[in-house]
This record gives C-alpha cells, sequence and structure tokens, in this order.
C-alpha cells in the first residue's frame, strides 16, 4: 500500500464504506480469514477471478461483506504503519488551526480494524468567533456526528425509491406534496428542479441559528423565497435537499 491509498477529509464530516463488491466463490468460509478471500480476489492473474469480478451488484442489492470486523495490525491488513501515524499529524495541524474541533478514525481493511482513534473535542467552542465553551465534550470514539452532505446521497436515493414505486413525477411541483412551499412564488418548482439543484433557492441559510425544533426549521426552508426563476440557473443547494427530504418523509410515512 502506498501513502496515496490514505486520504483524510477535515473541512468537513466524511462517512467511509468501501463494499467488496466480490462473488460467493471467492468469499471465506467461516474457518477461512478474510484475507485469505480478498487474495483470491486481487491476483490480478487469475483469469476466472477475473471474469467472476465482473459479476453485476447494485446499490440496495451489493456484493458480499465481511460479516465480522475485528482488531488487529496493519500489517494483518496489509497495510503500512507510516501513513497511519501521519493521519494523527495531519488532525492535530488542523485542530491547531481550529479548521476543527476534533475527530474520529475508524479504519478497516479486510475485516481488520487498524485504527481506531478520538482527538480533541466534540465540542469546543460556543460560537463561530471561537470563544471558548465552558463546559467542553471530549471526543470519543463512539461519538455520533453530524454527517452533514453526505445525507444528500441517501435522501435522493430514497426519493427515486419512491419514484420507481410510482409516488411521483420528476416534474411534479413540489407544492403538491408539501402545500406550504408554495409560498413567495415557488408554486412551480418541481422535484426534479431540487434534485438537479435548479430551483433557484438560495444555497443556504443559517438554519442552526433559527427556530425552536426541527419542524419551526422545515417551516421556514418552506417560507424562502426564490433567487432566481426555476431552471434558470444551477446553485448547489441545502434548501433543496431539506425540502427533498421533507418530501420523503412526507410520501412515505417515515423519517429518513
Amino acid at each position: 500500500m502506498n501513502d496515496r491509498s490514505i486520504s483524510v477529509v477535515l473541512s468537513s464530516i466524511m462517512l467511509g464504506s468501501t463494499i467488496f463488491s466480490s462473488p460467493p466463490s471467492v468469499l471465506a468460509t467461516s474457518h477461512e480469514h478474510p484475507s485469505t478471500a480478498m487474495e483470491q480476489i486481487e491476483r490480478k492473474g487469475d483469469k476466472t477471478t477475473q471474469s467472476k469480478m465482473q459479476t453485476p451488484f447494485f446499490w440496495d442489492h451489493p456484493g458480499p461483506v465481511f460479516a465480522v470486523i475485528h482488531l488487529g495490525s496493519p500489517k494483518a491488513a496489509g497495510m503500512r504503519e507510516e501513513p497511519l501515524r501521519k493521519i494523527d499529524q495531519v488532525i492535530e495541524q488542523e485542530m491547531r488551526d481550529h479548521v476543527i474541533p476534533g475527530a474520529v478514525v475508524y479504519i478497516v481493511r479486510r475485516g481488520i480494524i487498524v485504527k481506531h482513534e478520538a482527538y480533541g473535542y466534540a465540542k469546543q467552542y460556543e460560537d463561530d468567533a471561537f470563544t471558548e465553551s465552558k463546559q467542553p465534550i471530549p471526543m470519543r470514539e463512539d461519538t455520533i456526528f453530524d454527517v452533514a452532505s453526505i445525507s444528500k446521497l441517501f435522501t435522493t436515493t430514497a426519493a427515486m425509491k419512491l419514484y420507481e414505486q410510482g409516488k411521483f413525477s420528476l416534474d411534479d411541483p413540489v407544492a403538491k406534496y408539501i402545500p406550504e412551499f408554495a409560498q413567495n412564488g415557488k408554486e412551480k418548482v418541481t422535484i426534479r428542479q431540487l434534485m438537479t439543484h435548479t430551483s433557484g433557492l438560495a444555497a443556504w441559510i443559517p438554519l442552526y441559528q433559527m427556530g425552536a425544533n426541527r419542524e419551526d426549521r422545515l417551516q421556514i426552508v418552506f417560507a424562502q423565497p426564490l433567487e432566481h426563476p426555476p431552471g434558470t440557473t444551477y446553485t448547489y443547494s441545502d434548501l433543496n435537499m431539506i425540502t427533498l427530504g421533507a418530501l420523503v418523509e412526507r410520501l412515505s410515512g417515515l423519517r429518513l
């Protein structure tokens, strides 16, 4: 493994997941170490394995994965230790520079947990001006994070599942399902425009400073005016995905 095999995203929260879409014939059996199966997959000279690796898997029918993961050494996972140590240096520097208050690193390869460490604080400041909190909360290995924009992927996927079930058409007005969204000239904004970020809504608003609860904040989003006529401008917008998530919840009757 070379140094480029490890990447750390510090400007936002990143949730990483790797699925090995391996066919059953090369999976580890109950008495076989996971790395044995992976070695079979990784033997590029094995034409039979190469052919089988072309078996199609899909997002809702992923390939088989390791059922059990366990602690182990980087060597056992086929990794070098030096790049893993560099992660510590990078995170500590980013904390000193106030880029992040803390982080949790969790690295698994071939079913082996090679690094699981907590750094810094889950809460260190009271505001964006870096006012030190009187009750800072240390980061723990099991601290739960707001996965931020990662949830946009799941929101769109959930919406398309409902589309496949015939629950809506892509060019339906959003207000057909969320009547209060029609406020301030948004009655013609379509679901497709939410998904493609062409609704005309603003990129974001400081929603974390608004409203007393989740429902209040949703209503604040629904009341936002357009910055551009629908379909005329591309603006990557949190408000699009928040609205799409609300639509999914209303049509499915389930929380995301």
